[in-house]
């Protein structure tokens, strides 16, 4: 389910929901990133993610965000387009757009998950130095899987090809 994290009413919806599955046992994890060009192995880190908790909330930045931290001509996708992608996954419960930093840390103080999920791009961190780690009861490193590039590392490339490779111009493609 897709909510909006600056509307109360939507916020206190899925926070009732989350409660009611507390109370049955269940554990609540959140991680948060940018999922462009979505790929194989951002299915899996949401599956590795789920494999700690039975509820996972995920913050996904915001096209200003995104252009942000990654800079001019990123997100490839709109946020739209990749909360709707992320929703659509069996592993993920709740999506929400982030569209600062710190929305994490509002996340984590409104729905305060047992898990935070973060990757080895954290690993040497001090806790306290991870937004909205002081709400989770446990942070969790997840290492990135090695043998894929990340979206960045993707484009990278496809625009390292594109370069080496200069096309035919339409004059000189031959038809038959």
């Amino acid at each position: 389910m897709i909510f909006n994290l600056h509307r109360p009413e939507e916020v206190d919806s899925v926070k009732l929901s989350i409660e009611a599955e507390r109370a049955k046992g269940k554990t609540i994890g959140v991680t948060s990133g940018c999922f462009d060009l979505f790929h194989f192995l951002h299915v899996i880190y949401f599956e590795r993610c789920r494999r700690y908790c039975d509820i996972l909330i995920v913050g996904l930045d915001s096209d200003e965000l995104v252009r942000g931290i990654k800079g001019e001509g990123r997100p490839i996708f709109s946020d739209a387009r990749r909360s709707h992608i992320v929703d659509a996954l069996k592993a993920v419960n709740y999506v929400c757009v982030m569209n600062t930093v710190e929305d994490l840390r509002k996340i984590s103080k409104i729905f305060e998950p047992d898990y935070m999920f973060k990757n080895d791009a954290f690993i040497g961190m001090d806790r306290k130095d991870i937004i909205g780690a002081e709400y989770c009861k446990e942070l969790i490193m997840l290492f990135d899987l090695v043998e894929h590039p990340s979206t960045t590392s993707i484009i990278d490339q496809i625009t390292t090809q594109r370069l080496q490779k200069k096309l035919p111009e339409k004059s000189d493609v031959a038809l038959s």
